[in-house]
């Protein structure tokens, strides 16, 4: 397990255990100041989620070679802290792969882990837009890769997404997502900073 890994996983166990504590505690003046609603016992609460959906392709420059990457598939799940009915924030792992066409190395996959903070749009309706950014790092993988080290690739994502919000804890939501990677470097060959598009559906489930 990596070194980012094992921090994210640290992380989120120590959110779960601190959850009854900070729930008893939050006042929710902070988020008064920056547009949010005022919190209640009702707000805090912790959820898991989990998502799937479609990668885009494009361009991607390896070893000073400009390529066509195909469309991929993309998976997450993560856990969060909804602090506001307006604020939120979650750590996720995620999976990404695609394809290199005509390249001596033809699949790669991301292993991802992302810290992302959210807007929720809350109205009088079933349906709760929002917006989020998150950033964190990933473990680029290719076929031929032999040591399958960590590259420490920096990622950086914005989300635009819709929650339907049902009568029990269990919700539905539809996202799309950005995402960018920094420049790295596998097996002596260098490749270039590349984004991509993602639109994935998913549940999200509250404790409380």
């Amino acid at each position: 397990m990596s070194l980012k890994t094992s921090l994210l996983a640290a992380s989120l166990a120590l959110g779960c255990v601190a959850a009854p504590s900070l729930a008893d505690t939050y006042s929710g003046d902070l988020f008064d100041d920056i547009g949010g609603s005022a919190s209640s016992e009702n707000d805090f609460s912790i959820y898991v989620f989990g998502a799937g959906g479609w990668v885009s392709g494009g361009d991607l420059d390896y070893g000073g070679t400009d390529y066509d990457r195909s469309e991929g598939a993309a998976g997450e799940a993560g856990i969060g802290i909804r602090f506001t009915k307006n604020i939120r924030l979650d750590a996720a792992f995620q999976y990404n792969n695609f394809v290199i066409d005509e390249a001596a190395v033809e699949k790669f996959s991301a292993y991802t882990s992302l810290y992302t903070l959210y807007y929720d749009f809350t109205n009088d309706s079933s349906w709760t837009p929002y917006i989020g950014y998150g950033f964190g790092s990933a473990e680029m993988i290719t076929d031929s890769s032999s040591d399958r080290e960590d590259e420490d690739v920096t990622v950086n994502q914005f989300k635009v997404g819709v929650t339907y919000e049902t009568a029990s804890n269990l919700d539905l939501f539809g996202e799309f997502v950005w995402q960018g990677y920094s420049d790295s470097n596998m097996n002596n060959t260098d490749i270039d900073e590349f984004d991509q598009w993602k639109a994935q559906a998913g549940l999200r489930y509250s404790f409380f």
